[in-house]
């Protein structure tokens, strides 16, 4: 073992005796009993002999000893036991003291829960207001919203029963047109078969035949006209006779034919 390994080991049993509750009480107890020699030996202005020479006759003694080892076995054993007694005293009073805490806190507990409950009810309400404002709003313009789309829908409604009239004014003039024009085929096709079919005899009789270029209105008594004409040219819709007043009449077809004959007849 080196000499610093010797210095090593009793700094650390030093360590270990120090930090035992009776070493430090006796230092400390040395300390303050025998502050005078100490005071003496590092504060004086004396010679190093002559402040020796002070401690040795007036301070080193059995009592600069024993005292302190009193001190500090008194601080050792007694105050903890003093402490303990000083404790069990006071174990009532700290009850009291911890129950009037706790009954403290219990009562500033229920003020800040009746606090909150009451600030809950405040946001609630406000919360409630605000929330009712807003559905109010909402709703007036959800109302506006849909009273423009019924607005829109209208007019919409308006144009497209407006274009379904136009619509249908149109397919009912279209339909006319194509009736009439089917109609002005089926009477130009049927003219045309008439004529074709009528007998030369039977042409040259109507074409003597006057009639009323107002009314249509034919005299057949002052024509030489045979009944069996007068069948004939009713028979193929050229002449109708009322019933009313029993007269005859041309009819649209006959007007075409005659004037069809009279073209023939100058060419």
């Amino acid at each position: 073992m080196t000499f610093f390994d010797f210095l090593k080991d009793l700094n650390d049993t030093a360590k270990e005796r120090l930090k035992t509750p009776i070493s430090g009480a006796f230092i400390f107890s040395f300390a303050i009993y025998n502050w005078r020699p100490i005071a003496q030996l590092f504060l004086s202005t004396n010679s190093i002999e002559d402040r020796i020479e002070i401690i040795n006759v007036e301070y080193c003694n059995w009592s600069a000893i024993i005292v302190p080892i009193v001190m500090a076995l008194i601080y050792t054993l007694i105050v903890p036991a003093i402490m303990i007694m000083i404790d069990w005293i006071l174990v009532p009073i700290k009850k009291n003291r911890i129950t009037r805490i706790y009954v403290s806190k219990e009562f500033l507990t229920e003020k800040k829960i009746k606090y909150a409950s009451q600030e809950f009810k405040l946001k609630s309400v406000e919360t409630g207001n605000k929330q009712i404002e807003e559905f109010q709003m909402k709703i007036k313009t959800l109302e506006e919203s849909l009273k423009q789309m019924n607005n829109s829908y209208n007019n919409t409604i308006s144009e497209l029963n407006e274009r379904l009239s136009q619509s249908n004014l149109l397919n009912v003039n279209y339909l006319e047109e194509v009736n009439f024009l089917k109609t002005n085929k089926e009477s130009e096709e049927s003219d045309s078969y008439i004529i074709k079919t009528i007998p030369k005899k039977i042409k040259e009789q109507f074409l003597r035949i006057n009639y009323s270029r107002t009314d249509g209105e034919i005299d057949f008594s002052n024509h030489d006209v045979s009944e069996s004409l007068i069948k004939y040219l009713i028979a193929y819709n050229l002449v109708k006779k009322h019933n009313e007043d029993g007269k005859f009449y041309i009819t649209t077809k006959g007007v075409n034919l005659f004037h069809h004959l009279n073209m023939v007849n100058n060419l």
